[in-house]
């Protein structure tokens, strides 16, 4: 999935108590995994399902987590955490 779409950075499921199950990154990219403690917080303790932060490897870049909660029969299972690349996406669009 990464290598058919560069703008996706990487892609992580997280459990309800903050473990990451596995981790799929970019090549690259792994320097961005070094977000993922903060990505982490940011979801379990707020509404905020999409927060925004500057690449590592490349500051002038903006990356955007987006955060899908995954329910079955009502309980939270996990979430699964998808980086996009804003310039990639914004270049795409004009």
């Amino acid at each position: 999935m990464l290598a058919q779409n560069d703008q996706i950075v990487y892609i992580f499921p997280q459990d309800p108590s903050g473990l990451v199950i596995w981790k799929s990154l970019q090549m690259g990219s792994e320097l961005e995994q070094n977000h993922f403690p903060n990505l982490l917080l940011s979801s379990k303790n707020s509404r905020r399902l999409k927060v925004q932060f500057n690449s590592i490897t490349n500051p002038a870049e903006r990356y955007t987590d987006w955060v899908e909660p995954i329910f079955s029969r009502g309980q939270l299972k996990f979430y699964v955490h998808f980086g996009f690349n804003n310039m990639l996406i914004s270049n795409r669009m004009t």
